[in-house]
Order: C-alpha cells, then sequence, then structure tokens
C-alpha cells in the first residue's frame, strides 16, 4: 500500500505498480536480511479440513513470516523450518485461533500475550 509508514519512495511505487500482488505478499527490506523479509498473511477461515492443502501451499511460498488468522485449531499449529507461536481457539462461540511462524533463521523471540 502507496504512502505505509516506513516505505521508501522506491517502495511506494513498486507497490502501487505490483496492485494486488502487493497485499497478499510484501518484501520489505531489513537490516538483517538481505533483499528483504517476505510477509505472507492468510485468514484460513478454519483449517481442519483443508490443513494438508495449508500447509503445502505455506511451504511453497518462501515466506520468511507467516501471520494465520481464524485458524479454528485447539492443537498446535507446526510448519517445518519456522518457530511457530500458535495461540489456540478458544472454547465459546466467535473465538478462533491464531498462528504466527517465523522462518528459524531468523532471529526472533516471543514477548508474550496481548489482549485487547
Amino acid at each position: 500500500m502507496a504512502g505505509e509508514v516506513g516505505e521508501s519512495p522506491s517502495q511506494q511505487s513498486r507497490l502501487s505498480a505490483a496492485g494486488d500482488e502487493a497485499q497478499r505478499t510484501t518484501r520489505r527490506s531489513h537490516r538483517g536480511c538481505a533483499g528483504g523479509i517476505r510477509v505472507t498473511t492468510w485468514n484460513t477461515q478454519g483449517t481442519k479440513a483443508k490443513k494438508e492443502a495449508l500447509l503445502e501451499s505455506l511451504a511453497s511460498s518462501n515466506s520468511d513470516v507467516i501471520l494465520l488468522q481464524e485458524t479454528m485449531e485447539s492443537e498446535e499449529f507446526f510448519l517445518d523450518g519456522y518457530r511457530t507461536i500458535h495461540r489456540p481457539a478458544e472454547t465459546g462461540a466467535g473465538k478462533q485461533g491464531v498462528a504466527l511462524a517465523v522462518r528459524a533463521q531468523l532471529q526472533s523471540r516471543e514477548l508474550g500475550a496481548v489482549s485487547p
């Protein structure tokens, strides 16, 4: 999205020219990663019935960071080659889980859960 905080003018131009594709996966520069970091976010609307297909798609995405919303999973979510932090769905109507996967080679640490 052109004009977001932290984007250089060249990033703004590339994102504007890329259109919808830039909204799905975006590569940003980071001082620790030559060529930037590839981030994918996906509202899965539940994963139980399509878990294997989802894992295959994510593995082939070549993303450095993966954010999943509405996983509706109560068990841990693992992806080979990634450090995964999963907050499972709580019991009750309207409760859905989330997962964050960071490529194992990238330095990361869990800060703790924050709730509104």
